[in-house]
């Protein structure tokens, strides 16, 4: 990875150290100070910008390192978790660990108003925990957390996507077999005449399994939650908000295409891409697509049986 000082880097910064976003920009606030305290101007920190955010990122890491050496017991860094290596692609790398963070998670999120963002839940809990850790290492170990259970539920999605298109394979033929009638589904349901391209568009997407994120543009997104919320009214849009996915059942027929959309609305959205209400709906979803599938299998089961 190459830093804007023309250094390469092993790995980024997220896989380094406990990485958060606002803590960084924090840090580079405490350090442009301290610039100026030395007696530099305005304009020359302004021209060593990236001298600032690398003596930021190198600041919270070493502080982190220092922390975490005392406190074995925390997860020492992001990369023995989550594999960033590929964009787009982020995986984990120890299953054993994911488990307990999102069992913790589980503890931690209790009780707590569905529509809390899963760092900030993680983050009160680790100062209310740890009452030295630095701000920084507190926020960081949200994110990481989150990012831990965000893609943790995308696999277990995934998963259930992969096995099923697998039965689905060996009992009709290919894959394109399978498009072929989820193609023919869509249709019978006339959503083309009910509902806008962009949530037809994201619903397309949705159920061919696509891993790459459904908005290429942001103006794609916030078209799609500009239509969400044009057919939407306020209390609907407060339902979907807080991870009920029937909120859409006015506009969607269909549960598991309900979900799709909820899943990507909530997703779409920093204040709830990585709240419990997510969580709630990625749960939903996988449940909803291994019924959907083990009951189209014991229905192939029993129409096969009935053959003579």
């Amino acid at each position: 990875m190459l830093r804007r000082d023309g250094v390469m880097e092993a790995e980024p910064v997220s896989e380094r150290f406990h990485y958060h976003e606002g803590a960084v920009r924090a840090m580079e606030g405490t350090i442009r100070q301290e610039m100026r305290a030395d007696g530099l101007t305005v304009q020359q920190i302004e021209d060593r910008d990236w001298e600032v955010v690398s003596r930021a990122e190198r600041r919270i890491e070493a502080e982190q390192r220092a922390y975490l050496e005392a406190h074995p017991d925390l997860l020492a860094r992001p990369g023995d978790v989550i594999d960033r290596s590929e964009p787009y692609r982020e995986s984990i790398t120890d299953a054993a660990r994911a488990s307990e963070i999102t069992r913790e998670v589980d503890r931690i999120m209790e009780g707590r108003d569905l529509r809390t963002p899963v760092a900030d839940a993680v983050a009160d809990d680790f100062r209310a925990r740890y009452p030295d850790m630095p701000a920084h290492l507190a926020r960081g170990l949200g994110a990481t957390y989150a990012a831990v259970v965000e893609i943790r539920d995308t696999e277990v999605i995934n998963q259930v996507r992969r096995e099923t298109e697998m039965r689905d394979g060996l009992g009709s033929g290919t894959r394109d077999d399978i498009l072929a009638t989820r193609d023919e589904t869509a249709s019978q349901s006339d959503r083309a005449d009910r509902l806008a391209d962009e949530i037809a568009r994201v619903l397309d997407h949705e159920r061919a399994g696509e891993l790459s994120a459904p908005f290429e543009t942001e103006a794609e997104r916030d078209a799609f939650r500009g239509e969400i919320a044009r057919v939407l009214d306020d209390p609907q849009l407060e339902r979907l908000t807080s991870g009920d996915a029937d909120a859409l059942e006015k506009v969607l027929e269909d549960r598991l295409d309900r979900l799709y959309v909820a899943k990507v609305y909530l997703q779409s959205d920093a204040a709830t891409s990585n709240t419990e209400a997510l969580r709630q709906v990625v749960d939903d979803l996988a449940d909803t697509e291994y019924e959907k599938h083990r009951t189209a299998d014991v229905d192939g089961e029993t129409e096969r049986g009935q053959v003579h």
